[in-house]
Formats: C-alpha cells, sequence, structure tokens
C-alpha cells in the first residue's frame, strides 16, 4: 500500500503477482487505485504498507483487511511494538540524528532519498515476540 520505487523490481523478482495500492495511480499494470486496496488486501501473502497510512488514519481499516504477514515501512513508521496487537509483524522505519538538517531538507523541497545522512534505518521484528507466529 504506497509506491516504493526501489522495491518494485526486487518484489516483483520474487512473487507470482505483485499489487500496488497508490492514492494517483499511473499507467503500470500492476498499480492499482487505493480504493481497490480493501477487496485485493484478504488475498495477499505479504502485505508492505507505509507508515503514512497511520498519519492519514487509513491504517486501521487496512489492516483489518490483511491476512497475511504485514509489514509498516517508511520514515513515517511508528517503531512501537504496541503495532504487533493490531496485526502488523515488521516494523522498517528511522530515527532521526540530526533534526536540524531534516528540517532544512524538508523546508527545501527534499524528501526521503534526501535524508540518508541524517537518520538511523531501523528494523523491528514484532512476529518474534508472539510463540505462536
Amino acid at each position: 500500500v504506497g509506491y516504493f520505487g526501489p522495491l518494485i523490481e526486487p518484489v516483483k523478482n520474487t512473487c507470482d503477482r505483485l499489487c500496488v495500492f497508490e492514492r494517483r495511480p499511473f499507467e503500470q499494470d500492476f498499480i492499482y487505485s487505493d480504493w481497490v486496496a480493501p477487496q485485493l488486501l484478504p488475498t495477499c501473502d505479504k502485505v508492505i504498507i507505509s507508515g503514512t497510512a497511520v498519519i492519514n488514519k487509513t491504517i486501521d481499516h487496512l489492516l483489518s483487511r490483511c491476512r497475511g504477514t504485514v509489514a509498516l515501512l517508511g520514515p513515517s513508521t511508528p517503531l512501537s511494538p504496541i503495532l504487533e496487537g493490531h496485526g502488523v509483524d515488521f516494523l522498517f522505519g528511522s530515527t532521526v540524528t540530526d533534526p536540524e538538517q531534516v528540517l532544512k531538507i524538508i523546508g527545501e523541497g527534499g524528501g526521503t532519498r534526501s535524508f540518508a545522512e541524517t537518520v538511523n534505518k531501523v528494523n523491528l521484528d514484532l512476529s518474534r515476540r508472539s510463540p505462536d507466529k
């Protein structure tokens, strides 16, 4: 849920079917409008959801439709183990190491790819915390 450009080819090469749900879809055979997500998510074995879904308040509805392994991804991902109780298996986010520089980058219109020297990437495996997973 959300277009992650650098992940498209690696994911496409390891799965039978790729579905990307985007608010503003563009011409690709695997990209769907976000309104289709609730119908197709239950058919997905692995789901990657943008951390932005927490910000725009769509996360609860999206998680309620997921049946497979779920990961939240992106710098806005809340790095909280409480998400395990809501069906999230993995968290891939960032912690800011240079707040002033991050604010400057954002103020100048820079995005996630410009944050490399100002954040640490963090990965949390919540699936290992539960004995039944």
